[in-house]
């Protein structure tokens, strides 16, 4: 739960900032910012899935490989190998996440915010004149 409230405030911070210094506005478009957040998330999902079951397969076949190296019962060394990557990999997916929340920390807001002809430039696409 505490998760979820967490990236729904990451998430709200990032489409107000998005909006405001690109768009323009912060009610315009936002369908936009969904999309791309959408996407964002599941490709990081896959990516951070991908990267766990690595790092628990890798640990895995090395406790395995160190077991039947040191002449461990036979029976058993696939539970205890699977069990320490599982462990490795909880270990490393706290590691990121504690590493997430230092970070957090320096989240700021933006500081410049946008003027009315900016905005109405956006809006009404015109060009640039320099």
């Amino acid at each position: 739960m505490y998760y979820k409230i967490s990236i729904y405030s990451l998430n709200h911070h990032i489409k107000n900032t998005i909006c405001s210094s690109v768009i323009g506005e912060r009610t315009t478009h936002t369908h936009r910012n969904t999309a791309m957040n959408n996407t964002l998330t599941q490709v990081s999902g896959a990516i951070g899935s991908a990267l766990l079951i690595t790092v628990m397969n890798t640990r895995t076949t090395a406790v395995a490989t160190d077991l039947t190296a040191s002449g461990a019962d036979p029976a058993g060394i696939m539970n205890t190998a699977m069990m320490q990557g599982i462990n490795f990999s909880f270990f490393v997916s706290t590691f990121i996440a504690v590493i997430a929340v230092i970070l957090s920390f320096f989240i700021t807001r933006p500081k410049k915010q946008p003027t009315e002809e900016e905005k109405e430039r956006v809006n009404r696409r015109v060009p640039v004149e320099e």
